[in-house]
């Protein structure tokens, strides 16, 4: 009896030895052991602590190195604390823990909230999915990849989901259901976004990429709830079904330069795809210089334009790239890139029209019948061609998915008013003035107002020419804009040139034939959304004509996108001739000589019109403003003094934009948002920068 009892007592020992260790202090039990990978077993400890004795537990797993990878499945889960998964509330991967195993928190379902420290470097596969009650994640730095479905399912994310920088890679199904994140911020170092990565989160309307990702693999973003879709420089691929599916993208899709692939359903809508039901895309423009296209891969996405313009190759276009897209136009350059569009447009009533440089009216109708009438200014549409050439003019009905040529010729009657002239107008007397008659129709009274800026009039009776020069105006050429309004309240812009050929022998006035030149009038405008009665239409029109700005494609500006910072510097570069700048070395890591404001921004910091953001970045892609723009101008025009304060309740004298604003505001560059504020921290628009530009310039 003794030795069965003593047998008994050892076997009650052995028992014990192999069970995690229990601790039974106040309140309710501590568990713990080891859950180190192969080779660091006893490195990594796992501890579940019931604190408050409530039966909620939080999982910390402490230590240093790798976590074991887990088995969890319908067989077999051989994680040591599988009997509380669904007691687990909370979890804590401490510092020293350099790897997340594989399943290590996988259905932990009433798990708030997670503490992930820096130092971990791998999130592996299935580490934390279908923790559906976890509402909020912050990512460690250092960390380097994530493993397929790491947080899968995790529906009660919100908010944005951060990315840091270290990141190299997202893989597959990675944040695929997370349906409650509103927001991605992608880091600088992701290269890579692999398949189903962000599938299925209905929620997510922004994505922003912070650095240069080159590959969005097959189903990425599908069936996501985006708004708009700014995609990175530096993308090369765009895998299948990569943004499918997704009803609520608008404006203008660009694709960037850089991508070389196009896979098959890339932006197709899908789900109601056939019942007339599409995104709400407006144009399409890609400007990579060769890319492959793959088959459906713009279909149903309510584009009315594809912009192939900067396409020298199309190395492939599958079938119904743009099936569903009712009389979706395509623009493409003359080297031929059309005669390779072959694949089946099957409901598309796509018209391939080539129009070499020129546009198309707002509203033009389009049918497969007839190409319709581009435009474009300085020149006379002559008709279309078959040929490069233009020797074989189109006669009859053009064959839809041909390639056709638009013949120009250089429009002579360039002025508003008829073929520019030059203007006797005679000897102009100190303090005095002159006119001529010409033979325009319509009659234009100008004269010299104050600086140098003129303003005239004009009514529909013979033309009469009437200049008063500024005091101490000198022998020279003299360029300036004049506003021409006609009977019907409109209002147009026109350029003179005055040359002073001779001067008074005791004075700086000027005598002699004073020559006045009427040249081209800025064009139509071609933009669908600058409206005639827009108060920024005339800026719009002076600053594409000048070189200063650009649509953000053939038929839109944009006007009421945030103006960043980069083309902010940009606009006023351009508008002082581009000069170069004469800074020897680049200060901001996050401006490349390879970016289009890269020049610009050098000047601005040379002549001290902007500053960077810090020592070393400037930050080109922050939203601008109204007090920084019109301090940007200010200092463009040399910082003039002498203004009294505007006296704007929210521009206090200590405030950084106080002189700005009081010159702004004096020359009318700008006004007030109320008749007591100025709102300097309110985003400033395109719209509103170009208006700016030009009436500082004016």
């Amino acid at each position: 009896m003794k030795k069965r009892i003593l047998s008994l007592l050892l076997a009650l020992v052995m028992v014990l030895t192999i069970l995690p260790t229990v601790a039974l202090a106040e309140g309710a039990p501590t568990m713990s052991g080891t859950c180190g990978a192969s080779g660091n077993e006893n490195n990594v400890k796992w501890e579940l602590t019931d604190v408050d004795g409530d039966g909620k537990y939080t999982l910390t797993i402490s230590g240093t190195g790798a976590m074991k990878n887990f088995t969890v499945n319908s067989k077999n889960d051989d994680r040591p604390w599988k009997d509380f998964i669904s007691s687990i509330t909370k979890g804590v991967v401490a510092q020293g823990v350099t790897n997340v195993g594989d399943r290590s928190f996988y259905n932990c379902s009433s798990m708030t909230s997670v503490e992930l420290t820096d130092g971990i470097i791998l999130i592996t596969g299935g580490a934390f999915e279908n923790c559906t009650s976890l509402t909020s994640l912050t990512l460690p730095n250092g960390l380097e990849k994530f493993g397929g479905n790491a947080f899968k399912g995790c529906t009660g994310l919100t908010g944005e989901l951060v990315i840091p920088d270290s990141v190299r890679e997202i893989r597959n199904w990675a944040f695929m259901n997370c349906t409650s994140i509103s927001s991605v911020s992608i880091g600088k170092s992701v290269e890579s976004i692999s398949e189903s990565a962000f599938e299925n989160c209905t929620s997510l309307e922004h994505i922003t990429f912070r650095g240069k990702t080159k590959t969005i693999d097959s189903r990425a973003f599908r069936e996501t709830g985006l708004k708009s879709l700014n995609l990175p420089d530096g993308l090369e691929t765009i895998g299948n079904n990569a943004f499918y599916g997704i009803e609520t993208l608008s404006g203008v899709l660009v694709i960037p330069e850089s991508v070389t692939k196009i896979g098959e359903h890339a932006f197709w809508t899908g789900k109601n795809a056939g019942n007339g039901v599409s995104a709400n895309i407006s144009g399409i423009r890609v400007d990579s210089s060769a890319i492959s296209i793959s088959k459906g891969a713009f279909k149903a996405t309510g584009a009315d334009y594809i912009d192939l313009t900067r396409v020298d190759d199309l190395l492939f276009w599958g079938d119904w790239v743009l099936d569903e897209n009712e009389n979706c136009i395509i623009y493409a350059k003359s080297n031929g890139v059309l005669n390779k569009v072959t694949g089946s447009q099957h409901a598309a009533k796509n018209i391939y029209a080539l129009t070499s440089g020129g546009i198309f009216a707002e509203n033009t109708a389009f049918s497969e019948a007839t190409l319709a009438t581009p435009i474009q200014d300085g020149y006379k549409f002559e008709g279309w061609y078959s040929d490069e050439a233009c020797t074989k003019e189109l006669t009859g009905t053009p064959n839809v998915g041909d390639t056709y040529y638009a013949k120009w010729s250089k429009d002579e009657i360039d002025s508003i008013y008829g073929t520019g002239k030059n203007v006797d107008l005679g000897t102009i007397a100190e303090g005095g003035s002159t006119s001529a008659t010409v033979g325009f129709t319509g009659t234009i009274a100008l004269d010299r107002a104050e600086s140098d800026h003129n303003y005239f009039t004009a009514d529909i009776s013979g033309m009469t020419v009437t200049v008063a020069p500024a005091d101490g105006l000198k022998p020279g050429t003299y360029k300036d804009t004049i506003y021409v309004y006609t009977e019907t309240g409109a209002t147009h812009f026109i350029y003179i040139t005055l040359t002073v050929t001779e001067k008074s022998a005791d004075a700086d006035q000027p005598q002699g034939d004073l020559p006045f030149w009427l040249p081209a009038a800025i064009g139509s405008n071609p933009f669908s959304d600058v409206a005639g009665g827009a108060y920024y239409n005339e800026a719009v029109r002076w600053a594409v004509k000048n070189g200063i700005a650009s649509g953000t494609d053939a038929k839109h500006f944009s006007p009421d996108a945030a103006c960043t910072r980069g083309q902010a510097v940009t606009f006023l570069w351009r508008a002082a001739g581009c000069p170069a700048p004469a800074l020897a070395e680049n200060p901001f890591a996050d401006v490349k000589p390879t970016d289009y404001c890269y020049d610009a921004v050098l000047w601005a910091v040379q002549t001290g019109v902007a500053k960077g953001t810090s020592a070393s970045t400037f930050s080109p892609d922050a939203a601008c403003t109204r007090g920084q723009i019109v301090t940007f101008l200010y200092r463009a025009a040399s910082s003039p003094s002498g203004y009294a304060n505007s006296g704007y309740t929210d521009v206090p004298e200590i405030s950084y934009c106080a002189a700005p604003v009081a010159w702004a505001v004096a020359l009318r560059v700008t006004s007030g948002t109320s008749a007591l504020t100025f709102s300097p921290d309110a985003l400033c628009t395109r719209a509103q920068i170009v208006t700016f530009l030009y009436r500082a310039n004016a």
